[in-house]
């Protein structure tokens, strides 16, 4: 009698564990002993339990087209099914007299005159196989809710992380060495704004940002990244968000800076992507409240289009914005000598400053424990039924938001400790140089990219141009004097000392920026 052997494995790792190869030496064996004409063998990597099974019907379709009865072989009766799903096309195709199955390690040989003893045999191994399937879901399932309430995450990292395995053994995610890196400046630079997916699709992948394939991210694969909370301490979970115990690549407030970029129209400002104007997408016309369009005349001459009260259209040179955006910036620069002595200024006020810090994040972890004895209370209202569940999910959910703020501010005074005065002195310097950046920039993309760092908004008035300046810059403006410009560092370090992280990432976002277009 003529023979097929069947040999199938659930996925690659167990192909590359030979276990196929394993099978189908056995199978070739057991076909010998029995006088079998082995005329083909499929070897399938595919699940029992999922999908359509293309693999394994193609096995049932080659058998059907014999011309006379073929012995379908298999290691065992979870090798060809681990349900009853095939039973009844098998059972019709054994009736028939087209088939017989041999099951090699339970002995089993099923065809159309097999005695009612064998065929129960069969049952009860697959009810065996399918309950070795339930099992293995159940402790699937109870292995993943165990992770999810320690933190952990249980599938492939998020691009930017790597999964690994820990001294003991256990699998962990870590930032990845060189991807991380890219990731944090994707998020920087969005969440400037008025960036498009498009645009930052495009940054990605010239930065060689790769999926976990080795495959440059697509436009989809960048919008998805920047939905993800993962990258600033939470996943999600049967709906929910857990926070989980990785090393988060940004702050929670740069992931709502994003997600509010990401919610705005700012898509609409990008209809003329393709074309490479300096201020497509950047200026807004009071009148109309659109945003300004750029259009070519002749060739060489461009303009920025606004309208008038009435909705009649304005041509407005570029260059006459050029030279009003040259204004601006040229408004950041300090006086000549203000730099280092406001330098000094900082290291001679730097006991203070220590003082300070120490007692912010005193204050901040006095806070911190109430709120976490205010949610061992909530628990125990809720156990008691003092409170119903929705009223107890509500209120844990301000609660955490709530110890979440005070571990990022904690967080951001003890990472900032000995780099506020520096980051500080940097922002200075950079505001003092702006026009000098600007106009030595290489390229209009480099050009565009630091006027969303600088300024928050440009409107257009019939040709003259109103504006507003991104945080702190709108602080660094026109200082002037020593004593002006102390006044103003002061209220950054006392004020807006929880700040810190916000500052320091801008300042990353600006050195991205920078280094993406040189």
């Amino acid at each position: 009698m003529k023979a097929v052997i069947l040999t199938r494995v659930s996925s690659k790792e167990q192909e590359e564990g030979h276990s196929l190869s394993a099978q189908n030496t056995r199978l070739i064996e057991y076909a010998k002993r029995k006088g079998l004409d082995v005329i083909k063998s499929f070897e399938i990597v595919e699940s029992s339990t999922r999908g359509d099974r293309k693999k394994f019907n193609a096995v049932i379709q080659f058998c059907e087209k014999q011309k006379e009865k073929v012995a379908l072989i298999a290691d065992s009766v979870d090798r060809i099914q681990r349900s009853f799903k095939e039973q009844f096309r098998l059972n019709e195709l054994v009736n028939k007299g087209m088939i017989e199955i041999h099951f090699c390690r339970e002995g089993l040989v099923i065809h159309k005159d097999a005695r009612a003893t064998d065929i129960m045999m069969w049952d009860f191994a697959i009810m065996g196989a399918k309950s070795y399937i339930l099992q293995l879901s159940e402790n699937v399932r109870r292995s993943l809710d165990y992770k999810v309430k320690h933190g952990e995450w249980a599938g492939l990292a998020p691009i930017g992380y790597q999964n690994y395995k820990n001294e003991e053994n256990k699998s962990c995610i870590r930032p990845h060495p060189v991807m991380a890196e890219k990731v944090r400046q994707l998020f920087e630079i969005y969440s400037l704004g008025k960036t498009s997916i498009r645009e930052l699709g495009r940054k990605a992948r010239a930065m060689d940002l790769l999926t976990y394939k080795e495959k440059p991210v697509s436009n989809s694969v960048i919008q998805n990244m920047l939905k993800n909370p993962f990258y600033y301490g939470e996943m999600r979970s049967k709906g929910d968000l857990v926070r989980h115990v990785y090393e988060p690549l940004i702050s929670r407030e740069m992931w709502e800076r994003c997600q509010d970029v990401m919610a705005g129209n700012a898509a609409k400002a990008f209809k003329y992507s393709s074309l490479d104007y300096l201020y497509r997408g950047l200026i807004r016309c009071k009148h109309s409240g659109k945003i300004c369009s750029t259009d070519t005349k002749k060739g060489k001459f461009v303009y920025v289009i606004c309208y008038d009260e009435n909705g009649k259209r304005m041509y407005i040179p570029q260059q006459e914005i050029d030279n009003q955006i040259e204004m601006i910036l040229k408004s950041l620069q300090m006086p000549e000598g203000l730099l280092v002595a406001l330098k000094e200024k900082l290291r001679s006020t730097k006991e203070a400053e220590v003082a300070f810090h120490k007692n912010e994040v005193a204050s901040l972890k006095a806070s911190l424990t109430k709120t976490n004895d205010r949610l061992d209370r909530l628990m125990d209202l809720y156990l008691d039924s003092k409170i119903d569940e929705e009223d107890y999910k509500t209120k844990r959910t301000q609660l955490h938001d709530e110890r979440h703020n005070l571990e990022s501010k904690i967080k951001a005074h003890e990472a900032g400790n000995d780099k506020f005065d520096e980051t500080l002195f940097e922002l200075c310097e950079l505001a003092s140089n702006a026009w000098k950046i600007y106009s030595l920039s290489k390229n209009t993309d480099q050009k565009r990219m630091f006027l969303k760092f600088v300024l928050r908004t440009l409107e257009l008035d019939k040709g003259n141009l109103g504006y507003t300046l991104q945080k702190p810059f709108d602080m660094l403006q026109n200082l002037g004097t020593v004593q002006n410009g102390w006044a103003v560092i002061s209220n950054l370090r006392t004020t807006h000392r929880a700040e810190i992280i916000l500052l320091e990432e801008q300042l990353r976002a600006m050195q991205a920026i920078r280094k993406l277009a040189a």
